[in-house]
This record gives structure tokens, C-alpha cells and sequence, in this order.
């Protein structure tokens, strides 16, 4: 693609934006996005860190991809499959050093940082999409999905993917709360709005 350094550093930045904020949304305890609720629950279950179990997820989901839809692969598959979950970890490190635990428990920080957190999260995630250098595995199996359930919409496809993963991680032990019902039912629909809306001007100056 034309100027890829440069799409390459936007997407960098989208990634960062996405795991660091991941890291503010799980220490306020109010729920994920149904994937990251997922992958808690999943890293729980096997007493490993966030990045590990998120890793280990996006390899299984990956071989699927590499069988079914080789076309959604990309740079950015694998740097969010390898990038993400250990930027979340490292996030996780710098808030327990700088933020006393007691504080994530006061109305006023978690209902305060909800909104910028999720706002960051949806941004990076727009961000990492509009560059069009491939998606996450995860976010690559609802397309494959649609294109073999032709009658069946994406966005029904795509939220039936994110319950799925709500359920999943509520049975292995994620926090599930207000922020992951929100996710599934319109943290897609967003992002697909907001990358839409970024493309031209990233596609300007790259």
C-alpha cells in the first residue's frame, strides 16, 4: 500500500489507544467489551496474565482465518494478536504503581474515567481499522460468517458473535457489566460509523 510507514504508524497508534485503555476499563470493574470480557475470564481460568490468554485466543481464531478467509490477513493481524494483550499488561503494571487500588473502588474515578476510556478505546479501534492493513482474527471470523450466511445481516451476524463471547466469558469468571452489554450492542456499529468517517483523511495523508 502507498506510504506504508506511515499507515503502519497510524495503526501502531490505534493499538496503543485499544490496549491501553483496555487496562483502565478492566481495573474500573464496570465490565469490557464482550471479547476482553472473554479474554479475562479466559485468563483467569488458567491463572495466566491478560496478554498470555489473549495471545493464545487470537492463534486459535487465526488458523480459522488462515483456512477460510486468508484475504483479511494482514500487518495489523498480527501485530493486534501479538501487540494488544501485552500493552493492556503493561497499562495494568503502570496503574497499580501509580494509582492506589482503594481509588478504583470511588464512585466518582469510575463512573469519571468510563466515558474517556471508552471514548479512546473506540477511537484506536477506528483507527486501526481505516488504515486497512488487515483485522484481528477475531474481528475477521464475522466477515467470513456473513459471506456464508448470505441472508443473515452482518450486524446480526456480529452481534451473535459478541454474545457468544459475553456468555463465554461470563461462564469463566469475566466481569460482565454495563460496559460489556453497551459493547455488544453498539461498540460495532460505532466503530464502523467512525472508521467510515476517518478513511478519506487518513487515505489524504497516507
Amino acid at each position: 500500500p502507498p506510504r506504508l510507514g506511515l499507515r503502519i504508524l497510524w495503526m501502531s497508534l490505534g493499538i496503543l489507544m485499544m490496549g491501553l485503555s483496555l487496562s483502565v476499563l478492566i481495573r474500573l470493574d464496570l465490565g469490557t467489551e464482550p471479547y476482553s470480557c472473554f479474554i479475562v475470564g479466559f485468563s483467569r481460568q488458567l491463572h495466566t496474565s491478560y496478554g498470555n490468554a489473549q495471545l493464545m485466543a487470537q492463534i486459535l481464531m487465526f488458523l480459522l482465518v488462515l483456512l477460510f478467509g486468508r484475504n483479511r490477513i494482514g500487518i495489523g493481524t498480527v501485530a493486534n494478536m501479538v501487540c494488544i494483550g501485552y500493552i493492556t499488561d503493561l497499562g495494568n503494571l503502570v496503574l497499580d504503581a501509580l494509582v492506589p487500588g482503594s481509588a478504583w473502588g470511588l464512585p466518582a474515578v469510575r463512573f469519571g474515567a468510563l466515558i474517556p476510556a471508552m471514548a479512546v478505546f473506540v477511537l484506536g479501534a477506528a483507527l486501526y481499522m481505516a488504515v486497512d492493513l488487515g483485522v484481528s482474527p477475531y474481528d475477521a471470523i464475522p466477515f467470513i460468517l456473513c459471506a456464508s450466511r448470505k441472508k443473515i445481516s452482518f450486524r446480526v451476524i456480529r452481534m451473535a458473535w459478541d454474545f457468544t463471547f459475553m456468555i463465554l466469558g461470563f461462564l469463566l469468571g469475566g466481569t460482565m457489566g454495563l460496559v460489556t452489554l453497551l459493547g455488544m450492542l453498539f461498540l460495532g456499529p460505532v466503530i464502523a460509523w467512525l472508521r467510515k468517517k476517518m478513511e478519506p483523511s487518513l487515505h489524504k495523508i497516507s
